[in-house]
Formats: C-alpha cells, sequence, structure tokens
C-alpha cells in the first residue's frame, strides 16, 4: 500500500465530482451485459472509462499515474481503466478485491483516488484491520489480491472517487488492446498509456 497525497488538486476534484455527478444517468443508461455483484455506477466499471470523458480528459490524468507513481513510472506501457463510485447516505461499498484471487493472470494495481465527500467514512482494508481516513484529492494504490471496501456512510454528502485498475504485465496490455478493439458497446474501456508520450496514449 503506497499512498500519494495531493494527486489531484482540490479544485480539480470539485470539478470532477460535478461532472461525475452531472452525467451518472447518462453513463448508467449505457447497455452493461455483464453481471455483478455491485450497483449504480460502480457497477458499470466494465462499460465506461471516466478518463475518456471530454471534459475530464484536460486534466490528463493517464499521464500523471505513469509518471508520478513510483509503481508505474519506469513500466514502458501500461493498461488503464477507471470507473467512479458514488456511495450516498446509508449506501456502502462491499467487501472486495480487484483481482480474481484465482492466480492465474498477472497481478495488477488498484488504485482509488479520493475526490469529495466526509473523510470519515474512509476505506476500511480487511487484512490491515483498519479504516482508512481519505483526504480529498489524495491517491492510495494496493495489489490486487488487497481487500477493501467502504462502510455505510452516515453523511448527508455522497461520497465520491474513481477507482483505477492499471496493468502492467506487457502481455496482458496487448490483450487489453485486443479487448478493447473488439468491445462493441464502448471500445474506449481500456486506455493505453506509452512512456515518452506527453498525453498519456
Amino acid at each position: 500500500m503506497n499512498i500519494y497525497p495531493r494527486f489531484l488538486t482540490p479544485s480539480e476534484c470539485q470539478v470532477i465530482s460535478k461532472i461525475i455527478i452531472r452525467d451518472e444517468k447518462a453513463v448508467l443508461r449505457i447497455p452493461n451485459d455483464w453481471i455483478n455483484d455491485y450497483s449504480g455506477l460502480t457497477e458499470q466499471h466494465t462499460v465506461y472509462n471516466w478518463l475518456n470523458h471530454e471534459e475530464i480528459k484536460p486534466f490528463n490524468i493517464p499521464y500523471r499515474l505513469h509518471t508520478q507513481l513510483a509503481e508505474l513510472k519506469d513500466i514502458p506501457a501500461i493498461s488503464i481503466q477507471c470507473w467512479a463510485n458514488i456511495i450516498r447516505k446509508g449506501e456502502d461499498l462491499m467487501e472486495h478485491t480487484h483481482g480474481t484471487g484465482t492466480g492465474k493472470e498477472p497481478p495488477f494495481w488498484a488504485i482509488n483516488i479520493f475526490l469529495s465527500g466526509n473523510p470519515n467514512t474512509g476505506t476500511y482494508f480487511t487484512e490491515r484491520k483498519e479504516v482508512y481516513k481519505n483526504s480529498i484529492g489524495e491517491l492510495v494504490i494496493v495489489d490486487d489480491t488487497m481487500l477493501h471496501g467502504v462502510y455505510e456512510n452516515v453523511y448527508d454528502e455522497p461520497r465520491i472517487s474513481l477507482a483505477v485498475d492499471v496493468h502492467v504485465d506487457e502481455l496482458r496490455v496487448q490483450d487489453c488492446i485486443r479487448r478493447s478493439s473488439e468491445y462493441k458497446v464502448h471500445p474506449d474501456r481500456f486506455i493505453i498509456s506509452t512512456k515518452g508520450s506527453s498525453h498519456g496514449g
């Protein structure tokens, strides 16, 4: 687990949060044939990449991930999948890992960027037996096997975050490129960032 304070500025977080709230219903309407146990925008994590949003692209988040994170900056090419989570009062996010847990796929990185909401809700990490209180704009990166979740939000303000899966294995990145080209509903599910690119793609 590694923490990057102020990965995004408070003003950037405010703008992105407003975009997510405004366009939530449009993303929820995207057809999704993949059955999963999540709800809301989290359920749509396989059909929409928020970093491809025309108003979020200018923040150049793929490039910033690739160049600012110690875990990624020396990797020639990475695949980025990003979705948004909105957890309103009375809601939670069940305990989960981002990987399958089968050991059959290469390890990858799971990232959370906290955008808005009461920081006391935090993120709980099962193996660490702690609730980590998030700060606005802070990025937390863990490996894909780390069990985590969010307890019930008891506050009026929604908890909004970006979740990101970053694949670094060369064959896996190539597979993401292939899968993206074959994905008819939303072909931009994966963003490929290559080292040396000024725009992370």
